[in-house]
């Protein structure tokens, strides 16, 4: 969710967000860690929210 390409942030994010449905805790976590890596927290912060209940 890092990506240069605007395609391919949207479609790991979304991904993810698929993901958090199953397993949201590990979503979480994965999201967690890799924030420190990420120039922005905009995509991470929207898969925490879904993964926590919440929407877009």
């Amino acid at each position: 969710m890092d990506d240069a390409d605007d395609g391919v942030r949207e479609a790991t994010c979304a991904a993810m967000e698929v993901a958090s449905g199953k397993k949201p805790g590990c979503v979480v976590e994965a999201c967690e860690v890799a924030r420190a890596t990420h120039r922005s927290g905009t995509f991470i912060d929207r898969v925490v929210a879904r993964a926590s209940g919440g929407s877009r």
